[in-house]
């Protein structure tokens, strides 16, 4: 799974870059078909994390550590918000020409955080909720988890359908389905759970095969889909994108089930590698589109500097390069590696 750990951060990465300029190119554009290509395959990203989060931090109640949980675990994602929210409202402000007018402007900045921090409170907050999730798993029920799963697969699917009621002739759709609460079981605690359940349970080839199929048509589909939508209403339409979507959870959970189901014989070098770098993906993960932003502005790697099929990995790659540089430095002062990274 630190594998998978570090692809997850990798596709972040390469999200981010493809959507750098995506509302900005026509529809019928080279650029936005491309845009829309790497966007639909990594979507997945954010959701796996949650879900290697719950397989290895979901544990029966009787296990859990509430100092370690609260004092290595919450306390320090929020010292991480608020001191690099502070430090993307400077970096933005001198380098990226986005004004700071007054210490309430600053202030504001530093409790909302930059884009990608989403992340943080909801994870801080899967944690806060850790001791009562574990009470679901104290008495492993295997049906009463295929029984979650299936309701999760459902939601999404209704919340698919209602993401797309509002193109011409869904009208019907959205009769239908904007009744439906779907925020209920469509968080990202389901992630965290799904991500327990899968790992701990032995799910038979063939039905492996199927989600392998699935997860490899998934993104096919939203790829062709979102294209569509967005050339029907001349507008970038980014619904099948979303993280609950029923294509973007098939894709997530195939992934994470090829990574369960194999086993990589890596040599221990490599195999101390892939541990290192996982074991700095919070702190790519949190600088990245300070590096990101300053690559594509000031250097030869900005995305619109040379075609996009190529641009937008080579972008994500010398950011990932970059950023685990610094995560690796900055991690080797101990109180930044203790509270901030």
């Amino acid at each position: 799974m630190e594998l998978l750990r570090i692809i997850s951060i990798f596709m972040v990465l390469l999200l981010h870059s493809s959507c750098l300029n995506f509302y900005q190119v026509n529809i019928d554009s080279f650029k936005f078909k491309v845009y829309n290509f790497y966007d639909s395959i990594v979507r997945s990203a954010a959701p796996l994390f949650f879900m290697i989060s719950g397989a290895f931090l979901l544990k029966k109640s009787s296990k859990i550590d509430f100092e370690k949980l609260f004092k290595k675990n919450i306390f320090k994602l929020i010292v991480v918000f608020f001191f690099w929210s502070f430090i993307y409202a400077l970096v933005n402000h001198f380098f990226l020409d986005e004004p700071i007018k007054g210490i309430k402007d600053l202030i504001e900045k530093i409790f909302v955080g930059p884009f990608h921090f989403w992340f943080i409170p909801s994870l801080i907050l899967i944690y806060i909720l850790t001791p009562f999730l574990s009470r679901i798993i104290d008495k492993k029920d295997f049906n009463l988890e295929k029984y979650f799963i299936f309701l999760f697969l459902f939601n999404s699917i209704i919340y698919t359908l209602n993401c797309i009621a509002y193109l011409p002739h869904c009208s019907l759709l959205y009769s239908i389905f904007t009744h439906f609460n779907t925020s209920i079981l469509c968080n990202h605690i389901a992630f965290f759970l799904l991500g327990y359940f899968l790992y701990n349970t032995d799910i038979l080839d063939k039905y492996n095969r199927l989600i392998y199929v699935l997860g490899l048509i998934s993104p096919i589909i939203c790829i062709c889909a979102t294209y569509w939508f967005s050339y029907m209403t001349n507008y970038a339409q980014t619904s099948l994108y979303d993280n609950f979507s029923i294509f973007t959870i098939m894709e997530c959970i195939s992934i994470f089930i090829f990574f369960k189901n194999h086993k990589f014989n890596f040599s221990n070098r490599i195999n101390n590698i892939i541990l290192k770098i996982s074991q700095n993906t919070l702190g790519i993960y949190v600088i990245h589109i300070i590096v990101l932003n300053l690559l594509n502005k000031y250097t030869i790697f900005g995305i619109e500097n040379y075609n996009v099929l190529i641009s937008i990995p080579v972008l994500a790659i010398m950011t990932f390069v970059i950023s685990l540089i610094f995560t690796y430095v900055l991690r080797k002062v101990k109180i930044v590696n203790k509270y901030l990274l």
